[in-house]
């Protein structure tokens, strides 16, 4: 990777850091060691300032989830650098790019053989013929003249052939 980017191990959300409210500081509710020795964090959680983000730790599949404010990436971020400094931790890092087209053209290999497995299966599936392919109509699958199984990710029965045709050379 280039530039400031980074894979962030996410330590866990809001509960995973000790925190304190403005008001029990300004109060002189906290122990006077509570901060003695830590970096320390400033930052606000109310959803109206909108610095709440989606991460894996609020991605339930069908409950909504609370978001997690800004200022708990940045710990875990810090959480994760210190600990890569102080303990060895290894760093998250992505794999070279041709592992990447290797691992692209694996899968799409795959799709396709699943999808020609399922029209030789299927024979009674009509299909549009059109000038570059035959489009099996709400399945998502386009079979070119050269053999060609190419599996969209929208279905296919109300699109114009331009798209489709943009679509076929993009796969």
């Amino acid at each position: 990777m280039r530039g400031y980017q980074i894979l962030l191990k996410y330590r866990g959300g809001l509960e995973k850091f000790p925190h304190i409210s403005i008001a029990e500081v300004l109060e002189n509710r906290i122990l006077d060691d509570f901060m003695r020795d830590r970096l320390v964090f400033t930052g606000a959680k109310a959803p109206s300032l909108n610095d709440n983000y989606a991460t894996p730790y609020n991605s339930a599949l069908l409950i909504p989830t609370e978001l997690i404010p800004g200022v708990v990436i940045h710990a875990n971020l810090t959480s994760q650098i210190i600990s890569a400094a102080l303990e060895n931790r290894p760093m998250l890092r992505a794999i070279a790019k041709p592992l990447n087209w290797l691992w692209i053209i694996f899968w799409s290999g795959c799709s396709a053989t699943l999808g020609d497995m399922f029209l030789r299966q299927h024979p009674e599936i009509e299909p549009i013929k059109t000038s570059i392919g035959d489009i099996y109509p709400a399945r998502g699958i386009i079979k070119t003249k050269a053999g060609q199984v190419i599996l969209t990710t929208y279905p296919t029965d109300n699109i114009n052939i331009r798209t489709l045709h943009i679509s076929a050379n993009c796969s």
